[in-house]
């Protein structure tokens, strides 16, 4: 089957949001040795940023890699997870109201389109 236009779409924005969050870890980790100012090193936000910012962000890049790569290739695990994670971000989107109505939208868009016909049988998902 045809890989559809907005799964195409889809796959590349999570692989361009993957590159840059395994850039953005390895640039907290590059500036992490370079910045050693007393002012932010002893603020307890910078230094929980610098331990723990750089894992998330590379963590975070690896799993966005393997699903951008999931839904390109149209595999039915990768639906579900990218599907789960959109709800997710309806309900946390939810808790920052008025300010999370645009991710609710994004969100429910998004979600409406991966629900269609023809985006679930690519992946090969089918609801009873």
């Amino acid at each position: 089957m045809v890989r559809p236009f907005g799964v195409a779409v889809l796959a590349i924005l999570g692989l361009a949001g993957g590159l840059g969050s395994i850039t953005l870890s390895l640039t907290l980790i590059v500036l992490g040795n370079v910045i050693t100012s007393p002012t932010y090193v002893e603020t307890p936000l910078f230094n929980f940023i610098m331990r723990c910012g750089p894992t998330f962000f590379l963590v975070y890049g690896i799993v966005a890699l393997i699903v951008s790569y999931g839904l390109w290739v149209g595999k039915t695990w990768a639906w579900w997870f990218y599907t789960i994670i959109l709800i997710l971000g309806i309900l946390t989107s939810l808790i920052s109201i008025p300010y999370g109505i645009v991710g609710i939208v994004v969100n429910g868009i998004i979600i409406y389109y991966m629900t269609r016909s023809h985006v679930r049988q690519y992946f090969g998902v089918h609801f009873s």
